[in-house]
C-alpha cells in the first residue's frame, strides 16, 4: 500500500511537469533585465515553425503513457499480493479445520497445545468459504470443551459450611473427599473410588451447592457445564464436546496432580432415554453414547470423578443409571423443620437481625420450601430492611432543626430485621409481590367476594383442624386477588384419605361460600377447582383411596385411551363422587357457621389483612359462645 501510494505521489509530478507549456518553462519571474533580441538577416531558406512544437506534444504523450503504465503495475501487484495472503489465510484455516476433525486438539490453553495454522491468523479474521461454512463451523465449535473451569484458587468457593439441611448428603460427601484427598487408606482394604455420583431431587434443594463444596473441601478443580451444551442439532458435535471436556479434565489433572471434578447440571438433556424407531435422535444417541464411553474410559481411582444433577431421575437411560458409571445415587430432598432452621442460619449470619425474631417460627412457616426459596426469602427480608431504613432517613432529612441547635451527625445504624419483615418476604416468595394498586382499583363488591371467597377457605380449614393458619388477606399477590396463608406445625411426607379430602373439601370452600352468602359466582375459583380435582384423581388412579382398589396410573390424562370403556368410566365416577361429596361437606360447615363468617367479611374488607393467631382465636371463641 505505501508503494502504491509512493508511485501515485511520483506519477503526479512528472505529469505535472509534462504538461506544462514550454514558453511557460522558458519564462522567467525574477526582476532580471530583459534582453533584447536582434533581428539576422533574411534567408533565401524559409525555416518551418510547427516542429518543435509537434516534437514536445509527442514528449508528453510519451511521458504520460510511461506514467500510466507504472501505476498500473503499482496497483496490480498490490492487489495480486492481497488476493495471495488471503488465499493463504484459507488455505491455513482450512488446514487446522481439517486437524481438528481429525481430533487433533487446536489452540486450547486448558489442553496445553500450541496450533501454529491458528495463531498465524488475527482475531478478526473470519474464514467464510461458501457452502461449507455452516459444516467447518460446527466442527470448530465440537472440540472446544463446554466446561467453565474453577480452580482451587477461586475466592466464591464454598465448603461444606455453606451447606445446611442436607446432613446425610453431606455425610456421603465427606467421605468422597477424604477418599480423594487420602486413597491409600481405601485402596489397603480394596475399595474403588466411585467414577460417578448422581444427585437427584427437586429444583433449588443445592445439588449445584453440594458439588461445589465438594470440590472447595477436595481442594479440587472442578469443570461445570449444564446436559443442555451438548444438545447440537449439528451431527457429531456433541459427541466431540463429550471428548473435548473429559480430555481437559485429564489435562486439567496431569498439570496441578490435584482431584478434578465434572459437574454435569440438567444431565437428563442429553442422558434421557434412548427411544427406538423413527422417534429417535441420532445426534443426542450419539453424545449419549460417547458419555457411555468416556464413563466407561475411567481407569479407577485416578482422582476424576464425574457427578451430575437432576430433577427427573426416571427419565434418565438405564445404561447411564448402572454401576461403574453413576455408582453412587444420592437423594437430594426438600429440607424438614430442621433442616429449614439451619438454612436460614447459614443465610442470616452476616444480616442485622432484631432480638426478638425466632428462625423456629420461620422454619415452621416455611414449609415446603426449598433452599433457594429461603435463600430468597433471606434476601427479600434484607432489601426490605433497607427500604425501610432508606424511608426513615428520608423522613429525618425533612426535620428543620432549631434554630442556634448544634447539628452532631452520627454514624447511621442498620435497620434490624424483624418478623414482619421476614412474613412479607416469605409472602413475596410464595405467592408474588403485593399489588396494591390494583386493591384501591377494585371495587367494593369486588373486596367483599373476595372477602367472603377467602373467609370460605380459612373457616372450613379451621373447623375441620387443618394447617394453622398464618394470615388471611385480600390483598392481590401475583395473579391472586386474595389468598389464605397456611403452615403445618411438624413435617408430613405422607397422607391419609380422610386428609386428602379436607384438603379438597377446603379447596372447594371458596366458590361454596360466594353461592351461598352472595348467591353469585365468577371466574377466581378456576385454581381451586384444579387442585381439588387433581387430588381427586391421584386419590383413584395412584393411591388407591377409592372403592376400585389398588390403581396405578400416575399418566392417566395421557393413558386414558389405552383403557376399556368400563375401567375409564368407573374412574371418572369416582372421582365425580369425591368431589361431590367434599363440596357437599363445605357447604354443610359454612352454613354452621354463617354468623361468624358475615361478621368477619366486613371486618376483613376493611382491614384487609388479620393474621392467623387472631382469626383462629375469634372463631374458637365463637364456636364456645354457640356451644353454650
Amino acid at each position: 500500500m505505501h508503494i502504491f501510494l509512493r508511485g501515485m505521489l511520483a506519477a503526479g509530478l512528472c505529469l505535472a511537469v509534462s504538461l506544462t507549456p514550454a514558453s511557460a518553462l522558458a519564462a522567467s519571474a525574477d526582476d532580471d533585465p530583459p534582453i533584447h533580441s536582434v533581428q539576422a538577416a533574411p534567408s533565401d531558406k524559409q525555416t518551418p515553425t510547427a516542429t518543435v512544437s509537434s516534437d514536445s506534444s509527442y514528449t508528453n504523450l510519451l511521458i504520460t503513457s510511461s506514467i500510466v503504465a507504472v501505476l498500473g503495475f503499482i496497483w496490480w501487484r498490490a492487489r495480486r499480493k492481497a488476493q495471495q495472503e488471503k488465499e493463504a489465510a484459507e488455505r491455513r484455516r482450512a488446514q487446522a479445520a481439517r486437524r481438528r476433525r481429525g481430533n487433533i486438539p487446536g489452540d486450547d490453553d486448558e489442553f496445553g497445545t500450541y496450533d501454529p495454522y491458528d495463531h498465524q491468523l488475527g482475531p478478526d479474521e473470519p474464514y467464510h468459504n461458501e457452502g461449507n461454512w455452516n459444516r467447518m463451523q460446527s466442527s470448530d465449535n465440537s472440540t472446544k470443551s463446554p466446561g467453565r473451569l474453577i480452580l482451587p484458587s477461586d475466592p466464591d468457593r464454598k465448603t461444606f459450611k455453606d451447606v445446611a439441611g442436607q446432613p446425610e448428603a453431606v455425610e456421603r460427601l465427606t467421605e468422597i473427599c477424604s477418599w480423594l484427598k487420602d486413597p491409600e487408606v481405601y485402596r489397603d482394604h480394596d475399595a474403588d473410588l466411585p467414577t460417578g455420583i448422581l444427585l437427584s431431587g427437586p429444583a433449588g434443594t443445592g445439588k449445584t451447592l453440594l458439588a461445589s463444596a465438594l470440590a472447595g473441601e477436595a481442594d479440587a478443580s472442578m469443570l461445570v457445564v449444564s446436559g443442555s451444551a451438548f444438545v447440537e442439532m449439528y451431527v457429531g458435535v456433541g459427541a466431540g464436546r463429550i471428548r473435548a471436556l473429559f480430555e481437559q479434565a485429564k489435562n486439567q489433572r496431569k498439570r496441578t496432580q490435584k482431584p478434578v471434578i465434572i459437574f454435569i447440571d440438567e444431565i437428563d438433556a442429553v442422558g434421557g432415554k434412548r427411544a427406538n424407531g423413527a422417534s429417535s435422535n441420532s445426534e443426542r444417541e450419539q453424545t449419549l453414547n460417547q458419555l457411555l464411553v468416556e464413563m466407561d474410559g475411567f481407569q479407577k481411582n485416578t482422582g476424576i470423578i464425574v457427578i451430575a444433577a437432576t430433577n427427573r431421575p426416571d427419565m434418565l437411560d438405564d445404561a447411564l443409571r448402572r454401576k461403574g458409571r453413576f455408582d453412587l445415587d444420592i437423594p437430594i430432598d426438600l429440607p424438614d423443620t430442621e433442616g429449614r432452621r439451619a438454612i436460614f442460619a447459614v443465610h442470616t449470619r452476616k444480616k442485622v437481625l432484631a432480638d426478638d425474631l425466632d428462625l423456629d417460627l420461620l422454619a415452621r412457616r416455611t414449609s415446603g420450601f426449598s433452599g433457594a426459596d429461603i435463600k430468597a426469602a433471606c434476601n427479600e427480608a434484607a432489601i426490605i430492611a433497607a427500604r425501610t431504613q432508606i424511608a426513615r432517613r428520608k423522613a429525618e432529612a425533612t426535620v428543620q432543626p432549631q434554630p442556634g441547635a448544634v447539628l452532631v451527625k452520627e454514624k447511621p445504624q442498620v435497620t434490624a430485621i424483624t418478623t414482619a419483615m421476614f412474613d412479607e418476604a416469605i409472602s413475596v416468595v410464595e405467592a408474588g409481590e403485593a399489588r396494591r394498586s390494583r386493591l384501591k382499583a377494585m371495587k367494593a363488591e369486588d373486596k367483599r367476594q373476595t372477602a367472603f371467597h377467602e373467609l370460605g377457605h380459612a373457616v372450613v380449614n379451621l373447623a375441620q383442624k387443618g394447617d394453622s393458619i398464618t394470615k388471611i388477606t385480600i390483598l392481590p399477590r401475583g395473579r391472586a386477588l386474595g389468598y389464605v396463608q397456611t403452615h403445618s406445625e411438624g413435617d408430613r411426607f405422607s397422607l391419609t384419605d380422610v386428609e386428602m379430602r379436607k384438603r379438597i373439601t377446603m379447596a372447594l370452600a371458596g366458590r361454596a361460600a360466594q353461592e351461598i352468602f352472595l348467591k353469585t359466582v365468577d371466574t377466581g375459583a378456576s385454581n381451586d377447582f384444579e387442585q381439588a380435582w387433581n387430588m381427586a384423581v391421584q386419590m383413584v388412579t395412584r393411591y388407591g383411596m377409592s372403592s376400585l382398589g389398588p390403581l396405578s396410573l400416575p399418566n392417566y390424562g395421557s393413558a386414558q385411551n389405552q383403557l376399556g370403556i368400563e375401567l375409564a368410566n368407573a374412574i371418572d365416577k369416582e372421582i365425580r363422587e369425591i368431589v361431590a361429596a367434599c363440596d357437599k361437606e363445605a357447604r354443610s360447615i359454612l352454613e354452621k357457621h354463617r354468623h361468624f363468617i358475615e361478621a368477619m367479611a366486613s371486618e376483613l374488607s376493611d382491614r384487609e389483612t388479620i393474621l392467623g393467631p387472631e382469626l383462629t382465636e375469634r372463631f374458637q371463641a365463637a364456636q364456645a359462645a354457640e356451644s353454650e
